[in-house]
């Protein structure tokens, strides 16, 4: 997996290019951060525009050789325990987070140092294709409950056994 110092700047050179397209943003600097696709890559942004189209659509989905799989809680895991999961097989994965103002938004899971959760995104900030800014938080592991946190998207690959 990748390093935080390494994810930066690839999530750096990426914008967001509609206010609301913060899910189809999130997979494809997944894409990018894997090596999958070309730093130019907005596909999926230019088809779903400002559509608030969350994560479901990408459930299931494989786009670029990954398949997309939204996590949902239950009585047998909890968010932290697949938080805990994904990182010790080394695969890189995203959140969605309630912010202060009460809003949802993805982040890319950047490093976990010791129950600290370091998270990297990006927001268009008026909304007309800027998005260059990069926004950093952090949220500890044992937060990671809802409505903290109410998504988890990660992927697996061809050559990844089933879970």
């Amino acid at each position: 997996m990748k390093t935080i110092e390494e994810i930066k700047p690839i999530v750096n050179g990426h914008r967001q290019k509609y206010s609301d397209s913060c899910s189809p943003s999130l997979v494809e600097m997944m894409l990018k951060i894997e090596g999958r696709v070309l730093s130019e890559y907005y596909i999926l942004q230019d088809e779903y525009k400002n559509d608030n189209v969350g994560l479901s659509v990408f459930n299931g989905r494989e786009i670029e050789g990954l398949r997309f799989h939204q996590f949902i809680p239950s009585d047998n895991e909890t968010f932290a325990q697949r938080i805990i999961k994904q990182w010790a097989l080394g695969r890189l994965f995203a959140v969605y987070t309630q912010g202060p103002n009460g809003k949802y938004h993805g982040w890319i899971v950047a490093d976990i140092k010791d129950d600290q959760i370091f998270l990297l995104s990006k927001y268009s900030e008026r909304g007309n294709g800027e998005g260059h800014q990069t926004a950093e938080s952090t949220l500890r592991i044992s937060e990671a409950i809802p409505p903290k946190i109410t998504d988890l998207l990660f992927y697996t690959r061809p050559s990844d056994l089933q879970e």
